[in-house]
């Protein structure tokens, strides 16, 4: 149910309000629904919500269409097909340029915007998992991967605030950059690769 910028989910069955929220930036051209999701679609992005969250943190990710458009242009028409739960897509056209969203796997999603430096992006992603053993597969993989990527950049504060969400992370994981004062314990570790989306750590002493 839409009312201006503000979205209310309905039972199906009952056609009563389940109580869950959305607040859109603007007003949405189309609502797609594939629990437990619901896609709302802009002149520039689609925004994706989690029914399942509190209001504030129901919106998990954004898609922005900016990357196949040009950014004076804005959707003319928006087409959505989906004959099952798991085959919804969106079909946005725009004169003669037409592109075409498609349900991908949570873990492909996740290292993607691992690789594109969207760490925060990725956890969110990660944490709407209907699994929740996949759920804490995914987080501590893409924590992991974030710390260690962020190690490399130097940024120490960000490293360590991932490395701290990562229940499978161990400080000995971090005993390569110390080669000298580790020596006697490296053989250990066990080495983790996680995703192997990270470089081998490069020594710092």
């Amino acid at each position: 149910l839409l009312m201006e910028d503000i979205g209310a989910v309905v039972d199906m069955v009952s056609g009563e309000p389940t109580g869950t929220v959305m607040q859109f930036p603007v007003s949405p051209m189309s609502i797609i629904a594939s629990f437990p999701y619901v896609l709302g679609v802009f002149s520039k992005s689609v925004y994706v919500y989690d029914v399942r969250k509190e209001a504030r943190d129901s919106h998990v990710q954004t898609i922005s269409l900016s990357n196949f458009m040009h950014p004076d242009q804005d959707l003319v028409s928006v087409l959505v097909e989906g004959p099952g739960v798991d085959e919804v897509s969106v079909l946005a056209c725009h004169g003669t340029t037409m592109v075409l969203l498609a349900r991908v796997a949570l873990e492909d999603q996740c290292r993607h915007m691992v690789r594109a430096g969207q760490f925060d992006e990725a956890l969110r992603i990660a944490e709407v998992s209907t699994s929740e053993s996949n759920a804490a597969y995914l987080s501590d993989n893409v924590c992991a991967e974030a710390g260690f990527l962020l190690l490399g950049l130097c940024d120490f504060a960000g490293s360590v605030r991932f490395f701290r969400k990562c229940r499978q992370f161990q400080p000995f994981e971090l005993f390569a950059l110390f080669p000298s004062y580790t020596k006697r314990w490296r053989g250990q570790a066990a080495a983790k690769r996680y995703w192997s989306l990270h470089p081998p750590l490069s020594p710092l002493d």
